[in-house]
Parts: structure tokens; C-alpha cells; sequence
């Protein structure tokens, strides 16, 4: 009887270790995991701030349409944010326009009163506060918040003739792109026509 003794204290000493080492071993891998998710969402939740900021064009005007030469060079791009975006800064926002005589990209230039304050070319795209709604409060100051609408005002150094295709794209800093691309009329005979919305 003494050997059977002996040897049931062993086995149980073996299962007591064995299951020690199955708890710990469980808990290093649920830890682990737990780690793991905690990066994982974290960089979701980052990937979501990041790429998530898009502003989205509602509407796109030709405006001081030259209807004998049936061209557009000046254009109002209606944007807002789009939904779950953060607000973001124009300064750091690029704008460019794509026609079929070449591409031309504009930075941000300020706000004006209106549209007919900017009389031709200078390489930078503009907030006409006339066709704009700051509801933020910050729009004029050059910071497109959530219920803004942004009445953009381009003044191209190339002209968009009848039934040619063109492209809009905002580049926020952080985020994604935003394109919209058409095509104009097919006759240019009011002094304002709609490319898009």
C-alpha cells in the first residue's frame, strides 16, 4: 500500500501542475488577444478619423458664361463635409480643375463678398460668402465645419467650351479626395448654367 500512495500524490501533483500551466498559459493568450483587439481598434478608430474627412461637392455652377463664344471660365463648387467628417482648413486644401485644354491647380485665397470681385485668373479658389451658409461660424475664417455650405468661387486660365468633359478635385490634408466629373452642355446660352446638382 505504500507504493500506491506514493504514486497517487504524484499524479496528483502532475494535475495540479499541468493544470497551472493550462490557466497560465490561457491567460498569456486571452491577454494577448485583448492586446491585440486594443491596437486593432485603435488604428480603425485612426483610419476612420483620417480617411473619413471628405468633403463632398454638391453642385457645380458655370457662372459669367460668355454665350457668344459659348465658353465658361469662372465656376461656383457648392461643398459641404461630408457625413462623420471632421472640420477642416482650406488653407491647407487644394483645388484642381481638369479640362480638356489642360490642368490647373488652385490654393486657397480667402473669402470675398461675392463672385464679382474676382475679374480673372490668379491661381487661387475662393469662399463667396453671398452663395455661401456659415452656420459653424468659421467658414469666412477659412474653416469648413459641420452644416457649412461652401459656395466655392475657380476662375480658370483656360475656358471650358460646349459639350467638352471636366473634373473637380478637393484634396483636403488629411483624408480622401474628392472628384466629380461631367460634361458641359451641349449650347452655352445663359449667363449661369448648371454642370452638376
Amino acid at each position: 500500500m505504500k507504493g500506491q500512495g506514493g504514486s497517487g500524490f504524484s499524479a496528483m501533483v502532475l494535475f495540479i501542475a499541468a493544470a497551472l500551466t493550462a490557466a497560465i498559459a490561457a491567460l498569456v493568450i486571452i491577454g494577448a488577444t485583448t492586446s491585440a483587439q486594443g491596437h486593432a481598434a485603435a488604428a480603425a478608430q485612426q483610419t476612420v478619423q483620417t480617411s473619413g474627412t471628405t468633403v463632398e461637392i454638391v453642385r457645380v455652377e458655370g457662372i459669367n458664361v460668355n454665350t457668344t463664344a459659348q465658353t465658361v471660365q469662372e465656376f461656383l463648387l457648392y461643398t459641404r463635409l461630408a457625413p462623420g467628417s471632421q472640420p477642416i482648413l482650406f488653407n491647407q486644401t487644394a483645388l484642381i480643375f481638369y479640362a480638356p485644354a489642360g490642368r490647373e491647380v488652385f490654393a486657397y485665397g480667402g473669402a470675398v463678398a461675392n463672385s464679382s470681385l474676382v475679374t480673372g485668373y490668379t491661381g487661387y479658389y475662393y469662399i463667396d460668402q453671398q452663395d455661401s451658409v456659415s452656420n459653424s461660424g468659421l467658414l469666412y475664417n477659412g474653416v469648413l465645419g459641420p452644416n457649412d455650405l461652401a459656395a466655392l468661387l475657380v476662375y480658370a486660365n483656360v475656358s471650358l467650351g460646349a459639350s467638352q468633359t471636366w473634373e473637380f478635385s478637393i484634396i483636403p490634408p488629411n483624408g480622401q479626395p474628392y472628384d466629380l466629373s461631367g460634361v458641359t452642355p451641349s449650347a452655352l446660352i445663359y449667363p449661369t448654367v448648371i454642370l452638376y446638382g
